[in-house]
């Protein structure tokens, strides 16, 4: 399994064991060990804009209590993933250029729909990816970093 590092902004958001809860699942629902609307929902990369795309961000639907049901529904008729949506939305990306090429989890947005539809906001998620990126390339180890091997 590829590992999953928690960005600092987030693991600041969420918490240490919620940010090891969270790269816990990211990592089984990654490699195929957890079942559709579980947790994670609608896995895609952002189409827009160019900024992002390039960046190569992917962003997936998390469950919340307002989609748990219909979640539940669609997982029991086998529904295409693409149903499965939600307004709280992981942003990640893949570190291709690391050592065993870890997902790196960067922000959770809630509302997501509305922030997505921003495009301002939208490259500030590149700005925070490089942030991210080039901290983890200076101190891998350093404790700061949540990371699920």
């Amino acid at each position: 399994m590829k590992p999953v590092v928690v960005s600092t902004s987030l693991k600041i958001d969420l918490g240490k064991d919620a940010s090891v809860a969270l790269a816990t699942e990211f990592q089984l629902y990654k490699a195929g060990q957890t079942y559709l609307g579980e947790i994670f929902g609608k896995d895609v990369p952002f189409i827009k804009p160019k900024a992002v795309v390039e960046e190569k961000l992917w962003h997936v639907h998390l469950e919340t209590d307002l989609v748990t049901k219909r979640w539940d529904r669609l997982a029991s008729q086998e529904a295409d993933q693409d149903r499965f949506t939600s307004d709280r939305i992981l942003v990640y990306t893949m570190m291709g250029d690391f050592y065993l090429q870890p997902f790196l989890l960067l922000t959770i947005l809630d509302p997501g729909h509305s922030q997505m539809s921003d495009p301002i906001f939208m490259r500030s998620l590149v700005e925070l990816t490089e942030i991210e990126r080039s901290a983890y390339a200076r101190d891998p180890a350093n404790e700061d970093w949540i990371i699920v091997k």
